[in-house]
């Protein structure tokens, strides 16, 4: 009877001792879940600012190419106006060059006019004075004289007309000539005007692909760094699953060593084991604040929506690409709010892909909110703060047309809707 009731005790201090290992085991596993999770949640939180800045830098890539193609269509018409305007001065120079030697041929023909009136002048003054009395006495007849009279006069005004026309003829061509120089001249300083401009298209067009090779390669960066993130991520779930595998050998072990000791003992004392279920772990992350579920209007006062979320013609870059949110009309320095409790993750002054002066806040769940094109960020980086908390002040910084507050929110990185959050 004695050792009856010592074996009966023997046995349940193994129950106990099996129960414990198994409270043990959960509680330690409880303990490694929770610190996983925290862990995880902050490296999900490094992925999703990640993606945020590696869209961020696509899209302003994005638009830098843009304007690029567009530089590059800018050059290409000049440069077809730099070859059009050198075919005319090529065929400017050639008329010059035409007029010129028509100038030399006249000039030629006038000396050799010229010539001959001097000649005959000369002529004239060796015979002396000539005298009408002298053709008269001269002449065998009134008829010769008249046709001697009438020769000298036809001759002398033949040469004057002749030398009056070479001269005008001349005169004209010289005007022709200096009309097409004035045009070459004209046409000339033009080339340069347009040239000029090429340059400065074709240095836009450097600076600009400078800026593309910048941005490509902190893409390269951020895409590193994101497969980092990607592959810690992996690790934890790897530990994970090597912890929930070794949990259940584990508890599967007690439950066998718990289902011997009952055997050996008394069969209807089996009730005891009972049922260890789960220990209602929670997946919750520490530190973090938790959404209220759904987000208060960002623009307090200011409802205008001027640009809706979706596809449009970007008013900058001319190109047709997805509106990431949605813009409110709003003048500088209307306050712009979180739309719900979070944890900023940027806050940051600059260009910045073109959102200008921006605030992103992480609301757990993958969810983040963007306030873009501000004046003014009213909060920093890892600072926690409660829906309706002004963050931004609205302004007009980046690639913007005028003060108006433009709202997202995302979802894991990508771009959603807000109006089905708000």
């Amino acid at each position: 009877m004695y050792k009856d009731k010592e074996s009966k005790m023997h046995m349940k201090k193994k129950i106990v001792a099996s129960i414990l290992a198994m409270l043990l085991i959960s509680f330690s596993f409880t303990n490694i879940l929770a610190a996983s999770n925290d862990e995880k949640s902050k490296v999900q939180n490094q992925i999703n600012n990640k993606k945020e800045e590696l869209q961020d830098v696509k899209d302003e890539k994005s638009g830098v190419l843009s304007e690029i193609d567009k530089l590059n269509t800018s050059i290409a018409s000049t440069e077809k106006e730099i070859s059009d305007l050198n075919d005319k001065i090529t065929e400017l120079t050639s008329s010059i060059s035409d007029k010129t030697k028509e100038i030399e041929q006249k000039e030629e023909e006038f000396e050799e006019k010229d010539k001959l009136l001097q000649d005959r002048l000369v002529a004239l003054y060796e015979a002396g004075d000539t005298t009408y009395l002298d053709m008269l006495l001269t002449s065998g007849s009134i008829t010769d004289f008249i046709s001697s009279y009438y020769l000298v006069e036809q001759l002398t005004k033949c040469d004057k007309e002749v030398l009056n026309s070479i001269e005008n003829t001349k005169k004209e061509i010289e005007d022709d000539k200096k009309e097409l120089e004035t045009k070459k001249q004209e046409i000339d300083n033009t080339k340069s005007q347009i040239a000029e401009k090429n340059e400065k298209l074709k240095s836009d067009k450097s600076a600009k692909q400078a800026k593309v090779d910048g941005l490509t390669e902190e893409e390269k960066k951020l895409e590193g760094e994101l497969a980092a993130y990607n592959a810690k991520m992996n690790e934890i779930e790897a530990i994970e699953r090597a912890e929930e595998a070794r949990r259940k050998k584990a508890e599967e072990d007690a439950k066998k060593n718990q289902t011997t000791t009952g055997n050996t003992g008394n069969k209807g004392n089996s009730s005891d084991t009972g049922n260890v279920g789960n220990t209602g772990i929670s997946g919750g992350t520490s530190g973090t604040v938790t959404s209220s579920g759904k987000m208060t209007w960002p623009i307090p006062g200011y409802r205008n929506i001027t640009s809706n979320f979706g596809y449009r013609m970007h008013p900058i870059y001319h190109t047709w690409k997805l509106h990431s949110g949605i813009d409110v009309g709003a003048p500088t320095g209307a306050k712009f709010v979180a739309a719900d409790n979070g944890t900023v993750l940027i806050a940051s002054y600059g260009y910045n892909g073109g959102y200008g002066n921006y605030v992103v806040i992480s609301h757990g769940n993958g969810i983040t909110t963007r306030y873009a094109h501000g004046t003014s960020i009213l909060v920093s980086a890892g600072q926690k703060v409660t829906k309706g908390t002004p963050v931004l002040t609205v302004g007009s910084t980046g690639a913007s047309t005028g003060p108006h507050a433009h709202f997202e929110v995302r979802v894991n990185g990508t771009a959603v809707n807000p109006l089905n959050y708000l």
